[in-house]
């Protein structure tokens, strides 16, 4: 049976072990990838001009016609769920037999919703793997997929039907390795391969989408791969795609030390490229700084979010102290290891003084590589959406835009209307934290004093401070920076003749 996965953004692993399983039973797969060139989903180059401009949408549509699927399979993002619905319509326009199946974070907590959409036959709840290849085969052998687990879809009358969801894959090594080949002509892998050697997240993070799949699957959503299989899937792509960079993409990498140093020790040894991964302030100590660096971590990433401790325990969940992320911060410091930090924007109740105290507290650090800002949002299933929705923080009108995917994304807003902090305010320190190395310590004391002073890094045009952050990048040796350039340019390569967008 032939399944073509349609994707809106980059690389997806999700999509990658999915297609390995369909391979490994037999089945034929693709790809039909509109990239979302300056899209909402692009921290640094978005443009909604832009965007319109190298919109790919008709790329998208040429691969159906060129690959003649047996069935479709959508994954949906809230933030790409307008984009699904309109690329389904065109699907069935075009060739009204062919199966569609929507899965992924979206339809996984928004199910009713999704199973509105006429164009969408059938959607699959949390993991895929098995759904998916339980559908193709049922499919391809024209028996009933209506008992299947995780799957929903409409009954005769137009009613949702929701199956049970079934047992979590229990072992991650018995996954084939991810099938990169998928996206082999639209990603580089030389320059970056990313991995990821576990599923879920042993934290609860009020706005994560991790502690929304917890709550759903039950303590047994956090699980890790073999050190020994992460290890062999590196050998074997290192001798593919000869990469020269690692991305451990588990949203936190330094959890169990005996595994991290079995990890970590065999990396050495065996694929000896410089790597980067997400950490934990509370976690992080002498030896595991050691450990990381001497294994050629190049940066750690660290999710903060506020230095206000109140928001920070009680709105977004987390339990580490300022105390503690010094701490850690003084210790990358110590050994040379450099860092990020995640500050997000847009808390309920958070005023400008937290966005000036956060620069004080960035502003000492010496081997903080760069801030990443980002908006909260909103998404079904979680926790902070639930509790904001009973505090009268989102109205009904604002709930029914999350749930039609109007929610936003986590750098250019969310669904909050009445911002507590100025916009021009909130952009003015985003763009601070951006350029804090070359923001004086007189600016920062004069924000810390009159935090209004923010509306002056306001000003400053967005192409200027995408050239400074370059600068920035080239000052720290952060080669990520120019591998972004690299990745647009070679996109933007490939699209040409490829650009076209739907009527609304």
């Amino acid at each position: 049976m032939k399944v073509l996965f349609a994707h809106l953004g980059r690389e997806h692993l999700g999509v990658e072990y999915m297609s390995a399983v369909l391979k490994q039973q037999g089945h034929e797969t693709s790809l039909a990838l509109d990239p979302g060139l300056f899209g909402i989903n692009d921290n640094v180059f978005h443009n909604a001009r832009l965007e319109r401009r190298f919109d790919q949408s008709k790329r998208v549509l040429r691969a159906l016609e060129e690959h003649r699927p047996d069935l479709a399979a959508f994954t949906v993002y809230t933030s790409t769920f307008p984009w699904a619905l309109r690329m389904a319509r065109e699907f069935k326009r075009r060739s009204p037999r062919t199966p569609i199946v929507f899965g992924g974070l979206h339809p996984t907590f928004e199910p009713e919703r999704t199973l509105q959409c006429p164009d969408a036959d059938f959607i699959i709840r949390g993991e895929g793997e098995g759904a998916l290849c339980d559908l193709a085969h049922a499919l391809e052998h024209g028996t009933d997929p209506r008992e299947i687990p995780n799957l929903g879809y409409r009954a005769h009358d137009g009613s949702p039907v929701l199956n049970p969801l079934r047992p979590l894959i229990g072992n991650l090594d018995a996954l084939p390795f991810p099938d990169k080949g998928l996206f082999e002509r639209d990603v580089n892998f030389r320059n970056d391969y990313i991995v990821l050697c576990s599923r879920g997240c042993p934290h609860r993070c009020s706005y994560c989408c991790e502690n929304a799949l917890h709550r759903l699957h039950g303590p047994g959503w956090y699980r890790r791969r073999s050190a020994e299989s992460v290890l062999l899937e590196l050998e074997e792509m290192k001798a593919r795609y000869r990469f020269r960079e690692v991305m451990f993409n588990d949203p936190i990498l330094l959890t169990h030390r005996g595994w991290l140093e079995e990890l970590l020790e065999g990396y050495r040894r065996r694929i000896r490229f410089p790597f980067r991964c997400f950490g934990q302030p509370a976690l992080m100590t002498d030896a595991m700084a050691l450990l990381l660096k001497h294994s050629g971590c190049q940066c750690v990433e660290f999710g903060l979010q506020t230095v206000n401790e109140d928001l920070k325990r009680k709105t977004l969940g987390r339990t580490e102290t300022n105390d503690q992320a010094l701490n850690a911060f003084r210790i990358c410091d110590r050994h040379g290891l450099p860092f990020d930090i995640d500050h997000m924007f847009g808390l309920p109740g958070e005023c400008a003084a937290d966005h000036a105290r956060a620069l004080d507290f960035y502003k000492p650090l010496r081997r903080l590589n760069r801030i990443k800002t980002h908006q909260l949002v909103y998404f079904p299933g979680t926790a902070i959406t639930e509790e904001a929705a009973e505090r009268g923080i989102l109205a009904p009108d604002d709930l029914e835009r999350i749930r039609s995917g109007e929610a936003g994304d986590f750098f250019h807003g969310g669904t909050r209307i009445d911002a507590e902090v100025d916009k021009q305010i909130t952009r003015g320190f985003a763009t601070a934290m951006k350029l804090l190395p070359l923001v004086p310590r007189a600016a920062v004391r004069a924000l810390s004093e009159n935090p209004d002073r923010a509306v002056f890094f306001a000003r400053i045009p967005g192409p200027i401070v995408i050239l400074l952050q370059a600068i920035i990048a080239l000052l720290h040796g952060d080669y990520r920076f120019p591998l972004y350039i690299k990745y647009y340019a070679l996109r933007l390569w490939r699209a040409r003749g490829n650009t076209g967008a739907l009527p609304e």
